[in-house]
């Protein structure tokens, strides 16, 4: 008879109970009515204003986490090491492991899921935030901190935080705030004491005397960034710097960012894999649950490390954080394209402002998905606002007899309230709408927050939800990976294609991610022109084709990764670059 034995000692129970959803006043108390050690007389919950789980005594079953009305439950066992507990939000709440690593005169990268820790890293090493190693119930000093830390990377940087003789330059993420916080001031106004360098680089020198709160979400993100650029500090934190810029403008604020910083040490986040592969020299994964915890990994050389994202199996530290690896399809050829759905005019529109705008006519098919692409400035938001209906053309062309369901770029639900009571009051909910929205999109996880203090990821996704859910014959969605992860974007991608196919729906999709418009769209409509003057909208051709003029538009060649077939941009200097453009290929598949 052989005798299995368990090392508990081996195993890491992580409980975390969500504060925002726990409701012991309006529950029966089911999670420590149904926890087995709780009816053997073990104190394992306590139930006050929330519900607490003593780590100790729990056993792992999970029962607690089904039978909790409300969701605020997740029971985690980790059975490999997380490594070093560098912060916990209180009691069950979210704990992040390990600090990334600080390399001088070089760009690192942050790569992972929303709600996994990477804002909390920033934080702790911009200063904003001051580690607990776990210890939530007591003050804990820097010098048992830096000992915590002792022998590795990050112990230097830790004590020049504690001696206060660090300077930092912080980009923050949500960069709508500062049009809601500066609204009335003049552009110039901000951009007091940028070098005029970085004012001509960034475009901005024809801003200065508009108001903040007219900036579009591009024009904000340059002067984000063009700020922490201007900043003289010892190291940089860039927070998702990519949000509303063009490819081109993203490729451009990349070189930017690697010029102005060669002699600093910068950490970013970014969720463009394209971008982060170009801008980065050495990624850190960061994997975990959404909410739960974080874990940063080593470092890696930037491939190394994207591969080892996208393949769910970081193999130098013999960890699988995801049972499956991503993939990316290409949509390669156009479908068999079927019953005509609606024929678009040829359109002009002008503005007082100078901008003309032209469409070309064509026709959108049953249940095809058109990817838009071009830069900022050319006239997308305005292609899309005709076809909504939101705004008329100079000849009023413009007026569909169709059902369309819009979700705009910036995102503004006006709502007071959590997101279940804006669900129950704004969408009729049905099991199609539970099973291939609420589900995948994982509103259930924010389902009790209010909608004012929803993260960008978060609100994008309800937004997302709320569009989609309206039935219609045509959606129309403008930048809808703005502020998501990448798997949140290829989750989406699968959406829109069960639209698309199953639902025989038929969807534009204006975005500047590349990797996620190649992945759903059947034809791609190519927006050309002199950014803020004059937009010329193209035909939708196929993605091939349309894929190529754009980055010929661009001056930009791509290729795909051998190993994950995820697309990687070509440096200009390289002999890639310079054969593929020879030859008038700029996407090889």
């Amino acid at each position: 008879m052989v005798n299995f034995q368990i090392n508990v000692k081996s195993v890491m129970r992580i409980a975390v109970v969500d504060k925002e959803k726990c409701r012991p006043e309006r529950c029966n108390h089911e999670c420590k009515l149904f926890c087995p050690p709780e009816r053997n007389d073990v104190d394992v919950i306590t139930i006050e204003k929330t519900a607490r789980i003593n780590e100790q005594t729990c056993i792992g079953c999970g029962i607690c986490v089904k039978k909790c009305p409300f969701d605020a439950i997740t029971i985690i066992n980790l059975t490999h090491e997380a490594g070093k507990l560098v912060h916990q939000y209180g009691e069950n709440g979210f704990r992040l492991f390990n600090l990334p690593s600080i390399k001088e005169s070089k760009v690192v990268g942050l790569l992972g899921r929303n709600g996994t820790g990477k804002s909390t890293t920033l934080n702790i090493l911009s200063g904003i935030t001051k580690p607990n190693l776990g210890k939530v119930n007591g003050d804990v000093s820097w010098h048992e901190i830096i000992e915590n830390f002792r022998g590795s990377e990050i112990q230097q940087y830790l004590e020049r935080i504690k001696e206060k003789k660090i300077k930092v330059s912080y980009k923050i993420q949500r960069i709508e705030l500062i049009s809601k916080t500066y609204a009335d001031r003049k552009v110039r106004d901000l951009l007091d004491g940028v070098e005029e360098e970085i004012i001509k680089e960034m475009g901005l020198d024809i801003l200065l005397d508009r108001k903040v709160g007219t900036l579009s979400g591009g024009e904000l993100q340059k002067i984000a960034i063009a700020k922490a650029l201007s900043k003289d500090a010892d190291f940089y934190f860039i927070d998702e710097p990519t949000s509303f810029l063009d490819i081109k403008n993203r490729i451009d604020v990349a070189k930017t960012i690697k010029l102005k910083l060669k002699d600093k040490s910068t950490l970013v986040v970014e969720h463009d894999l394209i971008i982060l592969d170009y801008l980065s020299d050495f990624v850190h994964i960061v994997h975990g649950f959404p909410g739960a915890y974080g874990v940063v990994s080593n470092i890696y050389h930037t491939r190394r490390g994207i591969n080892s994202y996208i393949e769910g199996y970081i193999k130098e530290e013999n960890i699988r954080f995801r049972d499956y690896s991503l993939e990316f399809n290409y949509i390669k050829e156009s479908k068999r394209l079927k019953e005509k759905l609606l024929y678009v005019p040829k359109m002009k529109k002008t503005y007082d402002s100078g901008f003309f705008l032209e469409v070309e006519d064509f026709y959108i098919y049953e249940g095809e998905i058109i990817g838009i692409l071009g830069r900022n400035g050319l006239g997308k938001t305005t292609f899309i606002k005709l076809l909504a209906g939101i705004e008329k053309d100079d000849e009023n062309m413009c007026d569909f007899d169709l059902k369309i369901g819009y979700k705009p770029q910036y995102i503004n639900l006006n709502y007071e309230g959590s997101v279940e009571s804006f669900i129950n009051e704004n969408i009729k909910l049905n099991e199609d709408i539970k099973n291939h929205l609420m589900k995948p999109l994982e509103i259930e996880r924010f389902i009790h927050k209010e909608v004012p203090s929803l993260s960008g990821g978060e609100l994008q996704r309800l937004s997302i939800l709320y569009s989609l859910s309206m039935p219609a014959d045509l959606y129309l969605l403008d930048e809808p990976s703005a502020y998501l992860d990448v798997e949140e974007r290829i989750i989406l991608g699968k959406i829109l294609r069960r639209y698309a196919e199953q639902l025989n729906t038929s969807l534009f999709v204006v975005d500047h991610d590349l990797l996620f418009l190649s992945s759903v769209s059947d034809r791609i409509m190519v927006f050309d022109g002199v950014p803020a003057r004059r937009g010329y909208a193209k035909q939708p051709v196929d993605f091939k084709e349309g894929i190529n003029y754009f980055l010929k538009t661009v001056d930009i060649t791509m290729r795909v990764d051998e190993e994950t077939k995820r697309p990687r941009i070509n440096k200009e200097e390289s002999k890639k670059h310079i054969e593929m453009k020879s030859k008038g290929i700029y996407f090889e598949f």
